[in-house]
C-alpha cells in the first residue's frame, strides 16, 4: 500500500519569534531538511503545506500549497489541503500521513508502524503515541475524511485535531518514553538547543539563508561592552545567515551611524563563549536560552561589506535601441 505524506509548516511560530522555524537549522541542516529526509524512504508523493510566500521553499523541490481553506485554522486545515491534493493529484492512493515539521528525529519505522496499528486495530486512522504522551498530527488518514474534515471546518469551526479524531477509531501506534524522544517539538529556542545537544552538534548554526558569512574572529569591543573574556574556541566558527526576507533591516544595520553585529553569549568556565551572531536582534534572540546574553559589538568591516553586497539592489537592466527601418541606423 503507498501511503503520501503531507508537511505541515503552516504555524505562527510565536514562541520563536515568528520565525519560519522549520528553516532554522540544527546538525547543519535545516529542521524542514532533517523532515524531508527521514520521511522520503517511507512514502510516495510528498506535498508541503505552508502558508505566506510559498517561494521560500522552491529549493525543496516539493509541491507546496496553502492552506485550502482560510483564516489559518491549524493543523486541521493542513490535513485537509493534503487529502484534497491527494484526490486531485493522486487518485490511485488512498492513506496520508500528516507530520509536522519541526519534528526532526521522526522515526525511520514511523510509516510502518501506523499502518500496522491502523490494520491491527482494524480503526479508521491511526496517530503517534510515546508513553502517556498522544501525538494526533502524527497521523495516518484516509482519503475518504476529506469531505467530512471539510464539513467540520467550515461549517462546525472546528479546530482541535483531538475533537475530530474523538468522532473516529483511532489506533495508537506506540513508541516507549525511554531514550531520546524521537518526535520532539522545537517550538522554543530552548527545544533548538536540546536538538543540538541530541545531535552532537556545537556552535548553533544560523537559520535558513539566501548567503552565509562566518565569524571566526571577534575584534575589540568599544565603550567597555565587551572585554577580553568573551571568544570562540579555537578552530570554532559563528555562521551569520544573511535571509532575503530581511533585506531593509540588515541594509538599515549596515549602512547607519554605527553598523553593530549581536552575538548570543554563553558562560563557559568565568567566560563569555559566543554560540551565534546575527545582523538584527530579533534574529540573535531566537537562539538565546537562560543565562545567555545579548551582546553587540562594532560589526566588522568584512561583514559589513559582504552585507552591503547582500542589501544591493540589482543594476537596471539595459536599455536595447530600437532598430530603424534605415540600415544605417541600426545598432551593430
Amino acid at each position: 500500500m503507498t501511503v503520501a505524506a503531507v508537511l505541515l509548516a503552516g504555524g505562527q511560530a510565536t514562541r520563536m519569534g515568528g520565525i519560519d522555524k522549520m528553516l532554522l537549522h540544527a546538525g547543519g541542516q535545516s529542521l524542514l531538511h532533517h523532515v524531508i529526509r527521514r520521511i522520503r524512504p517511507q512514502v510516495g508523493p510528498i506535498l508541503l503545506n505552508a502558508n505566506g510566500d510559498l517561494r521560500r521553499f522552491s529549493a525543496t523541490g516539493l509541491p507546496v500549497e496553502a492552506d485550502s481553506v482560510g483564516g489559518q485554522p491549524g493543523p486541521l486545515a493542513g490535513i485537509l489541503t493534503g487529502l484534497e491534493w491527494l484526490k486531485r493529484d493522486h487518485p490511485d492512493i488512498s492513506w496520508l500521513v500528516s507530520v509536522a515539521t519541526d519534528t526532526p528525529l521522526l522515526p525511520s519505522d514511523f510509516v510502518d508502524r501506523l499502518r500496522q496499528a491502523q490494520r491491527e486495530q482494524e480503526a479508521d486512522l491511526a496517530c503517534a503515541v510515546r508513553g502517556d504522551i498522544v501525538h494526533p498530527v502524527l497521523g495516518l488518514w484516509p482519503v475518504s475524511l476529506a469531505e467530512p474534515l471539510r464539513r467540520a471546518l467550515t461549517g462546525e469551526n472546528l479546530r482541535k485535531v483531538g475533537l475530530l479524531t474523538a468522532r473516529y477509531r483511532v489506533a495508537h501506534a506506540r513508541w516507549p518514553d525511554n531514550g531520546p524522544d524521537p518526535f520532539l517539538n522545537v517550538n522554543t529556542p530552548e527545544d533548538l538547543v536540546r536538538l543540538e545537544l541530541l545531535m552532537d552538534g556545537g556552535v548553533l548554526p544560523a537559520p535558513s539563508h539566501a548567503d552565509t558569512l562566518t565569524l571566526s574572529a571577534v575584534p575589540d569591543g568599544q565603550d567597555g561592552e565587551i572585554g577580553p573574556s568573551l571568544f570562540l574556541p579555537p578552530g570554532k566558527t559563528v555562521r551569520i545567515s544573511l535571509e532575503a526576507a530581511h533585506v531593509e533591516e540588515y541594509r538599515a544595520a549596515a549602512n547607519g551611524a554605527r553598523p553593530e553585529l549581536v552575538l548570543v553569549a554563553r558562560p563557559v568556565g568565568g567566560r563569555d563563549q559566543i554560540v551565534a551572531a546575527a545582523i538584527t536582534e530579533a534574529e540573535a534572540d531566537a537562539y538565546r536560552h537562560p543565562g545567555d546574553r545579548l551582546l553587540r559589538i562594532a560589526m566588522p568591516a568584512a561583514v559589513q561589506h559582504r552585507v552591503l553586497q547582500f542589501t544591493a539592489p540589482p543594476p537596471p537592466a539595459p536599455k536595447r535601441r530600437r532598430r530603424s527601418g534605415n540600415p544605417d541606423d541600426r545598432t551593430p
